[in-house]
């Protein structure tokens, strides 16, 4: 549920966790309310209820503006990275006031894929979110695919994100020169953090592979 509630915070779409069971018994076109603020879940509300719950969507509508630089409450700049995995979620981040990106989730796009993802799908995915985040600093996550997040083509598979990624697949050159490419045309400090991959390499499981021909791969310490 994590990640769920990571997504639905990030699209700004409410959700609150361990609603009883019987909602799903309800009639269509009974009204209920997904109250996030409070952790609470309302069906068939009373009219005054209703009112208020309305009111206060209204009221915020459009209010949103760029936080600006994130400051302590005795005025120190704290650099704030976000955790992002599309370009609504990038635009969002920007407004909230983070100076960039911190992870960006590059498997969400490819849950849904039955197969792994060539390079001009990875480029096709990557461009609009980088282009988003230009002069920004961007750590772009390697695919992980693991435990809650595995496509249907890896489903009976068993291995962890690295070892799959670092299978005869095509799968990580695939991404690293897509990272080149696009990272190439755009400003600011795009990295790649290699770090699950390394260690995973090192125990002895798997041989480690680098980055793509004439790719400069730095490592995050993010």
């Amino acid at each position: 549920m994590s990640h769920a509630a990571i997504v639905a915070r990030s699209l700004g779409v409410p959700l609150v966790l361990e609603a009883p069971a019987e909602v799903l018994s309800e009639s269509d076109g009974v009204t209920i309310v997904v109250d996030a603020d409070r952790g609470r879940l309302v069906v068939a509300p009373e009219d005054g209820l209703l009112t208020a719950v309305r009111s206060r969507v209204t009221s915020t509508i459009g209010t949103d503006q760029p936080a600006g630089p994130v400051r302590t409450r005795d005025g120190v700049e704290v650099t704030v990275l976000a955790n992002v995995a599309s370009t609504v979620e990038a635009r969002r981040a920007l407004d909230g006031g983070a100076a960039g990106v911190g992870l960006l989730r590059t498997e969400l796009a490819f849950l849904h894929s039955d197969h792994w993802p060539t390079q001009r799908e990875h480029e096709a995915s990557l461009a609009p979110v980088l282009e988003v985040l230009r002069g920004s600093p961007v750590t772009v996550r390697l695919l992980d695919f693991s435990n809650d997040k595995l496509p249907k083509f890896l489903a009976r598979s068993s291995g962890t994100g690295p070892e799959l990624l670092l299978g005869p697949t095509g799968g990580l050159d695939a991404q690293l020169r897509a990272l080149v490419r696009v990272g190439a045309d755009r400003g600011g400090a795009c990295r790649r953090p290699l770090g699950m991959l390394n260690a995973w390499a090192k125990s002895g499981t798997g041989e480690s592979a680098g980055p793509a021909p004439g790719a400069t791969a730095k490592r995050s310490t993010t």
